[in-house]
C-alpha cells in the first residue's frame, strides 16, 4: 500500500470513528520477524473492519485510480453474503452515505 492509500485508509478510519464506529486495519500477507512468520488476515480482507452504528462494516480504501483484485472481489461478496456492509472508498466523500443509516445500538 502506497502513502496516498494509506492518507486515505487513515482519513476514513478516522471519519468513521468520529461518527459511531469503530473501525480498524487489517493488515494482510505474511512479516517475517527473525525466524518466524506471523500472518495477517486473509488475502482479500478489507482494509477496515469494524462496526459503524450496529451496522457490520468492511471498508476497502482505494486511490482514484485504484481498482479490486480479484481476491477482493470475492472477499466482499462473501461479507455481502453474510449480511455485512461494504464500501469502496476513494475519499472520505465515498463513505459519507452512510451517517444517513438508522442507529441499531
Amino acid at each position: 500500500m502506497g502513502a496516498v492509500e494509506n492518507e486515505i485508509t487513515s482519513a476514513v478510519k478516522d471519519f468513521l470513528n468520529r461518527h459511531g464506529g469503530k473501525m480498524v486495519r487489517c493488515q494482510t500477507g505474511v512479516l517475517k520477524v527473525q525466524t518466524r512468520f506471523i500472518r495477517g488476515a486473509e488475502a482479500g480482507t478489507a482494509d477496515l473492519v469494524g462496526v459503524f452504528r450496529g451496522y457490520p462494516l468492511a471498508v476497502e480504501c482505494k486511490t482514484p485510480i485504484g481498482k479490486q483484485s480479484q481476491t477482493q472481489q470475492d472477499w466482499e461478496h462473501e461479507w455481502r453474503g453474510c449480511g455485512g456492509l461494504y464500501c469502496l472508498a476513494k475519499s472520505v466523500d465515498d463513505v459519507r452515505w452512510l451517517l444517513e443509516l438508522p442507529d441499531r445500538r
